[in-house]
C-alpha cells in the first residue's frame, strides 16, 4: 500500500472476511481484540456493528495522545516503505474524537 486509496481497497475487501470471523468467535463467547482505525465515525460504527449483530459489549480504546507522540511510534514500529510521516498526516486528516453520539463504550488512555 502506498495511499491512502489503496488502504480504502483493500480494506474493503478485507472487512466481511473480518466481520464474519469476529462474530463466530464472539458467538462462543471468546473476547475478541481488533487493532483496526476507528478514525472516522464511519469506521467506528462498522467496528460496534460487529458486536452489536450478535449482542455483544464492545470497548473502543481512544489513546489521546500528540501527532508527535502517535509519529514517533509509528515510525520506531512500522514498515518505513508505507508507514511515513507524509502517511500518518494523509490519514489522520480525517480523524473525528468518538463523541458521546456515537453510542460506543470508550475508554480514554
Amino acid at each position: 500500500m502506498t495511499s491512502v486509496k489503496d488502504y480504502k481497497l483493500y480494506s474493503d475487501k478485507l472487512k466481511p472476511v473480518v466481520s464474519d470471523t469476529v462474530q463466530q468467535i464472539l458467538k462462543r463467547g471468546v473476547t475478541v481484540v481488533l487493532d483496526f482505525p476507528a478514525n472516522t465515525e464511519r469506521q467506528r460504527l462498522w467496528l460496534r456493528n460487529i458486536s452489536d449483530e450478535v449482542h455483544s459489549e464492545h470497548t473502543c480504546y481512544f489513546v489521546d495522545r500528540s501527532d508527535e507522540v502517535c509519529i514517533k511510534q509509528l515510525l520506531k514500529r512500522g514498515n518505513p516503505k508505507t508507514d511515513t510521516v507524509e502517511m500518518f498526516h494523509a490519514v489522520t486528516r480525517y480523524f473525528t474524537e468518538p463523541s458521546n453520539s456515537e453510542n460506543i463504550n470508550t475508554v480514554r488512555v
